[in-house]
């Protein structure tokens, strides 16, 4: 098991210390997460408060350019150089787009800006799902059979593409078609045998192709889907939470409303269908995933762990650089389970930041 349970008592001491922050938090964009964002910075914004931190609330509006902070409006630059000139760090709140795929991060780091989060190449290697199987599979992780299709290759052969699909191995247990890039299952679907045809795939990829060029298959893995945050120690060392157990509901996937909605999946720290062994590999694999892909300060790094299948070897699924901080995420829960609570989690990443 990990020794993540001892890690936790040092970062709990730790954390209020030092004079209070004043703490950048960014939230909103131009991406089809945004209403997770705003939820995510809100939420860390006032548990950031509670710990008697200046917390300067940035909303980057919906065309990705223009930044606002209360009253004040304009450009990133024009911001950082007056309302924003005495800010310790940059909290990213952001999902998707620029705002987790390394842009930011390249912006804030070209400045010499403090950010939380991991850097340039983390975001950009994690946001990309193919690459980051590529690079994960080498290092021992256990990955799904899958292939990427291209808008081009589906619009001059849709009868092979599909039938490439068809043919991949593991896919009598059905498919998954996910966007190539992007988070919170948006245009993700989800097909167990019963349902799977040419007419639903092709649906699925139009649905993945409207908001991307690239759409990743990947065979269905039957099992329980856990999800492995980590967090770096007072030291700087990245450790192993607890893995969270996720439960949707019977005939759903971990989709968009099971993700947000109060009624949706249930979900347990510590698991609860996991023995020691289970826990103690996703925590092993989660730890390397995350070293392996360069991020720094957390990361969440999500599983399936086979139920019908001879080999219980965790699959893996995507690492998440900026993981959703709101009432119904995660990381928050994970933490809660090692004596954290919201806010010392929320500030334990700020000092990451600062600490880098």
């Amino acid at each position: 098991m990990s020794d993540w349970p001892a890690a936790a008592e040092t970062l709990k001491t730790s954390p209020g210390k030092g004079a209070p922050l004043t703490i950048a938090v960014l939230r909103g964009g131009a991406t089809d997460e945004r209403k997770v964002s705003m939820e995510t910075g809100k939420a860390v914004s006032v548990a950031l408060r509670t710990l008697h931190h200046k917390v300067l609330e940035v909303e980057i509006q919906s065309d990705g350019l223009t930044w606002r902070c209360e009253r004040d409006a304009g450009s990133p630059i024009g911001l950082i150089t007056t309302v924003l000139a005495d800010v310790d760090v940059y909290f990213i709140a952001l999902h998707g787009g620029d705002g987790e795929g390394g842009v930011l991060q390249g912006f804030f780091q070209t400045l010499g800006l403090k950010h939380t989060g991991s850097g340039v190449q983390a975001s950009a290697l994690c946001m990309d799902k193919v690459m980051s199987l590529r690079m994960l599979q080498p290092e021992g992780i256990r990955i799904p059979p899958g292939i990427c299709i291209s808008l081009d290759a589906f619009k001059r052969s849709p009868a092979s593409v599909l039938r490439d699909l068809r043919e991949l191995p593991g896919a009598q247990h059905g498919l998954s078609v996910k966007p190539r890039h992007g988070g919170s299952s948006i245009a993700t679907h989800v097909f167990d045998p019963e349902h799977l045809n040419d007419e639903r795939l092709s649906e699925a990829l139009h649905a993945v192709f409207a908001i991307g060029d690239e759409a990743l298959v990947e065979a269905r893995i039957l099992g329980i889907e856990v999800t492995c945050p980590i967090l770096d120690d007072d030291a700087g060392t990245p450790r192993a939470l607890l893995p969270v157990e996720i439960c949707p509901k019977d005939g759903r996937f971990f989709d968009y409303e099971e993700k947000y909605n109060n009624s949706g999946a249930e979900e347990f720290c510590p698991p609860k269908n996991l023995d020691a062994d289970h826990v103690e590999h996703i925590q092993r694999d989660a730890l390397r995933a995350h070293i392996a892909s360069g991020c720094t300060g957390y990361s969440r790094v999500d599983f399936i762990v086979p139920i019908s299948e001879p080999d219980p070897t965790p699959v893996f699924l995507e690492v998440n650089t900026l993981p959703g901080l709101t009432q119904r995420s995660l990381f928050p829960l994970a933490a809660e389970a090692a004596g954290m609570t919201f806010a010392q989690l929320c500030e334990s990443i700020c000092l990451a930041a600062l600490r880098r």
